[in-house]
């Protein structure tokens, strides 16, 4: 028990294995998800955006070639490259525009990804995180659908 803030040592020490125990069963579901083994999505579901119009996050900044090449790439690739849905889909980048804006209009640099995939295989969960592997997670899923 804590008293006015108080922790003993033994407290202090039950707290640190409690913590080090939820984060290694986090990184073992988010492992097992990763693999296919829990199912296609994450327990929570991210509320998808009622979108009437094209996602265009960033499409002032980008330049004036950004939502013409856009454009170019959803109308060859209009589904999401890792579950195939055709709603609220968003065109990432394989490599950061911040770390390589020479690949802004590059087309082998664009995947078409669903809101939710997105954020989930794009960005691993966290938007200031590039997932570097995501070609690669993109071929393996859909090998495995071929499967």
């Amino acid at each position: 028990m804590t008293w006015h803030g108080w922790e003993s040592e033994g407290e202090k020490a039950d707290r640190r294995l409690m913590a080090a125990m939820l984060t290694g069963i986090v990184l073992f579901v988010i492992a097992a998800f990763m693999c296919g083994e829990i199912g296609d999505r994450p327990a929570v579901e991210v509320p998808l955006p009622v979108a009437t119009e094209p996602h265009s996050f960033h499409a002032e900044s980008r330049g004036p070639g950004w939502g013409k090449a856009r454009a170019a790439h959803l109308a060859t690739h209009p589904a999401c490259e890792v579950c195939g849905e055709r709603v609220a889909v968003e065109v990432h980048h394989y490599e950061s525009v911040s770390r390589r804006p020479d690949l802004l209009l590059s087309p082998e640099n664009l995947v078409t990804l669903c809101h939710r995939d997105h954020r989930y295989f794009g960005h691993l969960g966290n938007y200031r995180c590039q997932n570097s592997e995501l070609r690669q997670w993109i071929k393996a899923i859909k090998e495995r659908k071929e499967e």
